[in-house]
């Protein structure tokens, strides 16, 4: 088996259709896929099942696990633990992929390089389906292991799902249950162990904009975690001794204060947000600037600028 697709389902009625017309629209052979009903209280695994029993080809390529609600960290843990592919990936059944998906994928696959990670680009689609923005995670022209790191880090795109990992090197990940933004959270530190990462600037997966999304409706807990997750990396970078894993831990940290920014202007306005930064904008100031090469212009501008940058996403908005 060269490919796992491990697909979470829960409260996707609305999607899965035509997300599961554009999974099987051109299946080669060497792909599963392992469906994680993760205590879904809707009609979504009625409409999965359903177009299993009207297209048979699908029922030797799926495997349907059922369990209680643990999020969609624990539902993505209980699909890896099925998976049999030498490669495994992640997708959410309110997006779509392209129909080179397959092709892409395991063309990697095939040349026998085995690297760690696969990485892709993807493309963000109104809740209608149509077109909206491409999704820049990834550079191919950088071949060179470092500037591809680098350049992946400062765009701080870390969606599961614009990635296939090699299954023996993913095996010693896991997503934190309980806790959102989970790719975060995670995706970075599996970077930071990959020995061999291949881009590709392909786009591969239609990310479905959700007004109701975590992002746009933040809980407090999310922010508190967000808090506690740039704190601890913040300490990691402190006492790494390794230059070029510390530049990549500092730009780990940019990402979760940047996730933070989203959150809390989302939550209490841009004011309330810029005055509840204060104490990352203080640790910021104290950090070396050798560190901002690493930065692209973006992120020089939040770590050292963070009202100006305040001052132009406003100006945007308006």
């Amino acid at each position: 088996m060269d490919l796992s697709v491990i697909v979470p389902v829960f409260k996707v009625e609305e999607y899965i259709g035509s997300f599961l017309d554009s999974l099987f629209r051109n299946v080669p052979e060497g792909v599963e896929f392992v469906f994680v009903d993760d205590g879904s209280p809707d009609k979504s695994m009625d409409i999965l099942n359903s177009f299993i029993e009207k297209n048979s080809i699908c029922k030797s390529l799926v495997k349907i696990y059922s369990q209680e609600n643990k999020g969609l960290s624990g539902a993505r843990n209980s699909g890896v633990n099925l998976a049999k592919g030498k490669y495994i990936s992640f997708l959410d059944p309110d997006d779509e992929i392209e129909s080179s998906y397959f092709d892409v994928i395991l063309s990697e696959v095939k040349l026998g390089q085995n690297p760690d990670i696969i990485t892709f680009n993807a493309c963000s689609i109104d809740t209608h389906g149509n077109y909206l923005d491409k999704i820049d995670v990834c550079d191919a022209s950088l071949q060179e292991k470092n500037h591809a790191l680098l350049d992946i880090f400062n765009k701080g795109r870390w969606y599961a799902w614009s990635r296939a990992y090699r299954q023996d090197f993913f095996k010693d990940f896991a997503f934190p249950e309980g806790k959102r933004f989970e790719d975060l959270l995670t995706t970075p530190f599996v970077y930071l162990a990959a020995e061999k990462i291949v881009n590709k600037n392909d786009i591969l997966v239609k990310y479905r904009t959700n007004p109701q999304g975590i992002s746009n409706n933040p809980k407090d807990e999310d922010i508190k975690d967000i808090r506690i997750f740039a704190n601890q990396v913040f300490k990691d970078f402190e006492f790494e001794t390794d230059s070029k894993r510390k530049s990549l831990l500092y730009i780990i940290y940019l990402s979760a204060i940047k996730t933070l920014y989203f959150l809390t202007v989302n939550k209490y306005g841009y004011v309330k947000s810029y005055l509840a930064m204060k104490d990352f904008r203080e640790r910021i100031s104290h950090v070396d600037p050798v560190f901002d090469t690493m930065l692209n212009k973006k992120n020089k501008i939040f770590s050292r600028k963070m009202f100006l940058y305040y001052i132009i996403q406003i100006i945007r908005i308006k």
